[in-house]
Order: structure tokens, then sequence, then C-alpha cells
């Protein structure tokens, strides 16, 4: 018996296909360039916030610098507040209990709901935080409007201490 090979039909690549997968390679390469540039963490399906309520710590120092000041919170721990805290940045409590939740709210009380506000936590990874998630949907209950969170993805010491950005002691 006598077997012919079969001949393989040679696909034939049109110029649009070949220039649709370059510019679908193209752009996966430019899209995770921009997100290993960006210092924050991502938005996850979950988070209360959008992608541009999220302040970068470089990008936050400058702004302080330039003389807008918006009210910062602290929303994490007594003892991290105390060794070391953001210039100017009020004790608000750690949201991740109700006592801090109540302190927070008390903290927020008098605050004008339409001025810029900017918390944040620092007390572990940001993926991990008890604290950040419960301030800010309970700030955004109160009617607050102009809420920033600022993204530490390692913790306050790393992202903002050792980064030699100003604290207040």
């Amino acid at each position: 018996m006598f077997i012919i090979p079969s001949r393989r039909r040679r696909r034939v690549r049109s110029p649009l296909r070949v220039l649709v997968f370059t510019f679908l390679c193209c752009l996966a390469v430019v899209n995770s360039a921009r997100a290993a540039n960006d210092p924050r963490p991502p938005v996850k399906a979950g988070d209360p916030w959008g992608g541009g309520d999220l302040l970068d710590p470089t990008s936050f120092a400058s702004m302080l610098q330039t003389g807008q000041k918006p009210v910062v919170l602290c929303v994490g721990v007594a003892l991290l507040y105390r060794s070391a805290h953001i210039v100017g940045a009020k004790y608000a409590g750690p949201a991740s209990n109700p006592d801090g939740l109540a302190l927070l709210r008390q903290t927020a009380r008098d605050l004008p709901r339409d001025q810029p506000l900017v918390i944040y936590c620092g007390c572990c990874p940001w993926q991990h935080c008890p604290n950040i998630r419960p301030a800010y949907a309970a700030l955004k209950k109160l009617g607050f409007q102009k809420i920033r969170v600022l993204a530490l993805p390692t913790d306050f010491h790393h992202d903002w201490v050792e980064a030699g950005l100003p604290v207040a002691k």
C-alpha cells in the first residue's frame, strides 16, 4: 500500500490580519508598561472607589507642597499615627471596628461635605487593609463628595517615611 502524504494548504495571511495582530501586541506591551510605572495599586472589583480617587504618595506629597491642603484623616491604628503621620493629618480612628467608625464620624461631623478630603491608613499591605474600605464607605454615606484615598501598596513606613516624604511625630 502506498500512502500519499496529504498536502496542507498554506494559509495566506492578509495584510489586515497582520496589522490587527501587530496593533494588539503593541497595545498589550504599552498597557503592561503603564501598569508597571503606576505606583498606585490597581482598583479591584468590590473596591468602593474608582481609579481617579486614588493618590500615589509622591503626587500627594507634591500636592501638599504646592499649597493644596485638603483635610487629611488617618484611619489606621493610634500607634501608627503617634509614631509618624502625614503633616497636618488628624487621627480619626481605625475604621475596622465600631469604636473607630464612631470616632471617624465624630471627627468628620463638622467638616464641609464638598471640601476635598484624603484618607489613609498604611497599617499593612494595601490588599489586606481592614480600615481604608470601611472608612471610605462611611464617609460616602455621610455625604462627602470629594474623597481621595492615599494608596500605600506596602505600608505607611515603606511607602511614605522611607521615601523621605514629610512626617510629623
